[in-house]
């Protein structure tokens, strides 16, 4: 470590002698070496900085602070130079452009095509599928669910459904028998139990 860095620890910690700050200003070095450490740093230090700002004593103290008249005096001197406005007003647009980017991207993402593509990508990805494949799969049932029969698959869709242990792909499910096929883990005998136990209580046959 050299003489500037341990300088900088001493003049970050020296503010107030604690463990805390301590461990901020390493981190401030850590960061501004840069490395393969230096993004997980930075990320850690923003978590533990909103953490920070949020206890009750640190909040009461810059409350306090900034309720100080030569603090808001000097504050909205501050605010008034020409550099700090056109400096908050590009950051306010830089705001504004990535907000305009982020709701186009959630408007491609609804489109159907795009949606449609995205499902069977998924469905190669996880279950190594394709859309010829699937679609056989789903004709061959009717276009309904293997287990109940129903077309009304739910607000997520139809599920492929597979075996957990072997991976087999066993056929296409709505979501309740989905969600009732994994709450039983996929165990035949919880499952005839369970039919048991609504015959006997006048369940439908």
């Amino acid at each position: 470590m050299t003489q500037e860095e341990k300088s900088l620890i001493t003049q970050s910690a020296r503010a107030e002698e604690n463990k805390e700050q301590i461990i901020q200003a390493k981190l401030n070095v850590a960061a501004k070496r840069g490395g393969k450490w230096a993004g997980r740093v930075k990320e850690y230090m923003k978590e533990y900085a909103k953490e920070y700002n949020q206890r009750p004593e640190i909040k009461a103290r810059i409350k306090e602070r900034h309720s100080r008249p030569e603090w808001i005096a000097a504050n909205k001197e501050y605010l008034s130079r020409p550099e700090v406005k056109e400096r908050r007003r590009a950051a306010g647009r830089k705001t504004q452009q990535r907000q305009i980017a982020k709701d186009k991207h959630r408007a491609r993402q609804q489109r159907p095509e795009v949606k449609s593509k995205a499902r069977i990508a998924l469905l190669n990805r996880k279950y190594g599928l394709t859309k010829d494949e699937y679609d056989s799969m789903f004709s061959k049932q009717g276009m309904a669910c293997a287990s109940c029969g129903t077309g009304a698959w739910g607000a997520k869709g139809p599920h492929v459904d597979h075996n957990h242990r072997t991976g087999k792909i066993r056929g296409i499910l709505c979501t309740r028998c989905n969600s009732a096929a994994g709450l039983l883990d996929d165990d035949y005998a919880k499952a005839f139990l369970l039919c048991n136990y609504l015959k006997r209580d006048g369940g439908q046959e």
